[in-house]
C-alpha cells in the first residue's frame, strides 16, 4: 500500500473514532435529558509492561514464546458527571516474540523433518487508537480510592516489524532487517489495519483537592485478526494468534 493510501485509511479511522464518540455522548444526552452533562476532559498518561501470548502452527513451528513488551499511552477521559466516562486516545505498542521454524528463502532448502532448525526473533511496533468506557464503582469526587472497570475496542495500525532469523546449526544470521514481514491475516480494510477488543479493571487514587489521580489497571487485549508472518522473501507463511495483558501505571490530570 502506498504512503498516501495508508494516510487516507488512518484519517478515516480517526474520523470513525470521533464519530463513534460523538454518537455515544449524544445517546447519553438523550437517555438522561434532565441530567446536566457538563462534560470536562481529563488527561491520562501511562506506561505498561506487556505479557503477550501467541499461538502458532504446531506442524511448522515449535517453542513459540514471548519476550517482555511495552506500551506508552495518552488517553482523553471525557467526564460526563456520572460514574461512566468515555475514553479515546493514542498508544504506541511494542511486542516481541520468537519461535523455531523453517526458512524457505531463495538459496535455502529444507524438508519437513520437525527439526525446526531456524530461530525467528520478531519485534512488532503498532499505533493503536482506543475507544471505550470507564465505569467507576464509586464517585471520584467523594472517595480517595475508586475501583473501576474499563472496556472497548482499538483500531490498530502496524508501523513496522524487525526480524532476525538465525540458523541453529551454524549460529549465523540468514536475515536481519526491518522489511514488513508482519501484516494482518484479514486485509479489511488493509493489510496493516485492523482492530482488537480490550477489557480490564483498575484502582484509582484520587487527590480530590488537586483534581488529579494516579491509577493502576490490568487490561486484556484480544486481536480480531491473526498476524500473518511472511519472513524474508516469503520464506514463511504463518498465521499467528496474538493477545496480551497490559499492566498499566499512570496518572490523570
Amino acid at each position: 500500500m502506498h504512503h498516501t493510501q495508508r494516510s487516507f485509511f488512518f484519517v478515516k479511522i480517526t474520523a470513525c473514532v470521533m464519530l463513534l464518540l460523538f454518537v455515544s455522548l449524544a445517546y447519553s444526552q438523550t437517555q438522561y435529558p434532565n441530567d446536566k452533562l457538563n462534560i470536562k476532559i481529563k488527561h491520562r498518561m501511562s506506561f505498561s509492561p506487556l505479557a503477550s501470548f501467541y499461538k502458532n502452527d504446531p506442524h511448522l513451528t515449535s517453542n513459540t514464546k514471548s519476550k517482555v513488551g511495552f506500551c506508552v499511552s495518552y488517553k482523553a477521559e471525557f467526564i460526563s458527571g456520572r460514574k461512566m466516562n468515555y475514553i479515546a486516545g493514542l498508544e504506541y505498542v511494542n511486542q516481541h516474540f520468537m519461535f523455531n521454524g523453517y526458512f524457505a528463502a531463495p538459496g535455502h532448502t529444507y524438508i519437513f523433518d520437525k527439526t525446526y532448525s531456524y530461530a525467528h526473533d520478531i519485534q512488532v511496533q503498532e499505533l493503536q487508537i482506543p475507544l471505550g468506557v470507564k465505569v467507576a464503582l464509586a464517585s471520584e469526587t467523594s472517595y480517595d480510592y475508586t475501583p473501576y472497570f474499563t472496556g472497548g475496542m482499538k483500531f490498530r495500525y502496524l508501523l513496522k516489524s524487525y526480524t532476525v532469523i538465525t540458523d541453529d546449526s551454524t549460529q549465523t544470521s540468514v536475515y536481519d532487517g526491518n522489511r514488513p514481514s508482519i501484516t494482518f491475516e484479514s486485509n479489511i480494510p488493509a493489510s496493516r489495519l485492523n482492530t482488537c477488543l480490550f477489557m480490564g479493571m483498575g484502582l484509582q487514587r484520587n487527590f480530590r483537592g488537586m483534581g488529579r489521580a494516579v491509577f493502576f489497571e490490568i487490561t486484556f487485549n484480544r486481536g480480531l485478526s491473526r498476524f500473518q508472518y511472511s519472513g524474508y522473501n516469503n520464506s514463511n507463511n504463518l498465521a499467528i494468534s496474538n493477545s496480551f495483558l497490559a499492566f498499566t501505571f499512570g496518572w490523570k490530570i
